[in-house]
């Protein structure tokens, strides 16, 4: 090989990724963000996080299933009185589908279902850490997942 070709590589990160375990029924939920799982100053495109529901290892798709989508970000301010509080989510996640407000004293929302991809901007990704959760539920049966969006250009 002639000395005129070097290979540089620099700038290498590797991440581990957790082992996606379905549950005992064989259901799992993974996630694809062609985007990246992070901001920075070069990388501020949104993020288009799609949820994969899966039976016994097969993706199952929104023409072979009734699956709602409820999205969710942590927040721990959000508790049982919170307006964007969901049962879905849980305390301490705040929900991001749309709503009908039913009640204004006290604020009382009946969330809308989603679809399985959700867009994070870099506007809604304030935190360095950010914990994103959707909830599936399909047929009889709740699935969950998190995921993590880390935002390099936050104040930590």
């Amino acid at each position: 090989m002639p000395e005129d070709y070097d290979i540089t590589i620099s700038n290498i990160g590797i991440y581990a990724a957790k082992k996606n375990e379905a549950d005992s029924d064989g259901y799992s939920v993974s996630f694809s963000v062609p985007e990246g799982l992070y901001f920075n100053e070069k990388q501020t495109n949104d993020k288009h996080i799609t949820a994969i529901a899966k039976a016994k290892n097969i993706a199952l798709t929104a023409e072979s299933a009734s699956m709602s989508y409820y999205w969710f970000i942590q927040d721990n301010s959000i508790g049982l009185d919170s307006p964007d509080y969901c049962l879905y989510g849980g305390r301490g996640w705040k929900c991001l589908n749309q709503y009908n407000t039913l009640s204004d004293d006290p604020v009382t929302r009946e969330w809308l279902p989603a679809n399985a991809e959700y867009v994070l901007s870099l506007d809604n990704a304030k935190l360095y850490d950010n914990q994103l959760k959707v909830v599936i539920l399909y047929n009889d049966i709740t699935l969950s997942n998190t995921i993590s969006i880390k935002n390099y250009t936050a104040k930590h």
